[in-house]
């Protein structure tokens, strides 16, 4: 009997212990929330405030875009360079950009029956450094120099206040004045290696240059050179004794012939253009000489009792950061003034390993020359 009990024992504890394993789980008891930590004794950091130049450039901003539109005087903004920075600075800002193409003599004359009459058109005037230089000792610029992209002066591949410490002349693009040689001309062991190379009569009356009395380049050439002590006035001479063609269509006929071997050579006043020519497969190529290559700059200014003062300036700002140089330098195809934006110039371009970089004193002197070139002109006419 005692047997029998005990093994019902055993049954009845087997039968529980398996019941057990088979009922759910019981989750497991959830901890009673801890104690508040006390609050650690951080003091409170508040946004910073703008510096009063941020702020005020706000104001210039929401007044720009009140004023909606922007009107530029332009050489250098045209076709499809105009539309891509036209859209991006739209669709930055909200403004509308709107281009009036030209030359720089044209539109000196425009600016000076702007301001005698006090019927204002223009906001923004670019052209080359001699028609920009022009207008500002006309009065008819004003000073950029507190443009808040300035403030940060380590990001420049070339100082871009040509005036300074004025502020007037702005440089947004370097313009590289190459000599271009047409490459089934001029063979390889030809081609020369120096200005004075130039000189050979072999050379005579196969050597194309911009006009002087409807373009500066040449006058610029010869001030930045001479004014460097990379030539002297008596080069030029000689130069002028090669039966120079000259070339009323400017750089574009310059390179026109020089890609149809009509001549050998084309002093250039347009990096932009010898760059199309390269994309395009032409056979020319720039030349590398060792007195140098003239380096001007394509520069802006905003004009004085502008329709749209605000939009001007941030217009003028956007163009000198790294956005808007990156757009025009794709555009244009053309090397940036800034160092953090890459060059756009093609393949076959060959950069100047002495490049002669232009100063106030090269554009005003340019200037005058070509003052005096017109007037020389006129005089030969009476």
């Amino acid at each position: 009997m005692k047997r029998l009990m005990s093994g019902s024992i055993v049954i009845v504890l087997l039968a529980a212990l398996v019941l057990a394993s088979c009922a759910p789980k019981q989750a497991p008891a959830t901890p009673a929330p801890a104690a508040p930590l006390p609050a650690a004794n951080v003091p409170t950091v508040k946004p910073a405030a703008p510096s009063p130049e941020d702020a005020e450039w706000a104001k210039v901003i929401e007044a720009a875009k009140k004023e909606g539109r922007v009107t530029e005087y332009a050489y250098y903004f045209y076709g499809d360079v105009s539309l891509a920075v036209a859209k991006a600075f739209k669709e930055k800002y909200g403004i509308q950009v709107d281009y009036i193409v030209g030359r720089g003599a044209e539109f000196n004359a425009r600016l000076a029956t702007e301001q005698r009459t006090k019927q204002y058109t223009a906001d923004i005037f670019d052209s080359s450094p001699s028609w920009v230089a022009t207008a500002k000792q006309q009065g008819f610029t004003v000073s950029l120099t507190d443009l808040p992209v300035f403030r940060d002066k380590s990001v420049w591949a070339m100082q871009p206040v040509i005036d300074s410490p004025d502020g007037h002349l702005i440089a947004f693009a370097p313009n590289p004045l190459p000599v271009v040689a047409n490459t089934n001309l001029v063979k390889p062991q030809d081609e020369p290696k120096s200005w004075y190379d130039l000189l050979d009569p072999k050379w005579k009356g196969k050597i194309g240059v911009n006009d002087p009395i409807t373009s500066s380049g040449p006058d610029i050439i010869v001030s930045y050179m001479v004014n460097h002590k990379a030539l002297d006035m008596e080069y030029f001479r000689r130069l002028g004794d090669q039966n120079l063609v000259y070339l009323l269509g400017g750089s574009k006929e310059g390179l026109e012939k020089t890609a149809r071997a009509e001549i050998a050579f084309t002093i250039v006043g347009s990096s932009a253009v010898t760059a199309l020519f390269l994309q395009q497969g032409a056979p020319v190529k720039p030349l590398d000489l060792k007195e140098g290559r003239p380096i001007l700059t394509q520069p802006v200014t905003v004009i004085k009792n502008a329709p749209h003062p605000n939009a001007a300036r941030v217009f003028i700002n956007w163009l000198l950061s790294a956005e808007g140089q990156a757009v025009y330098a794709q555009a244009a195809t053309m090397e940036s003034v800034r160092k953090d934006v890459p060059s756009a110039m093609p393949k076959g371009w060959v950069p100047s390993t002495n490049p002669v970089v232009e100063t106030l004193k090269d554009v005003n002197d340019s200037a005058q020359g070509f003052k005096d070139q017109i007037a020389a002109r006129a005089l030969k006419r009476k």
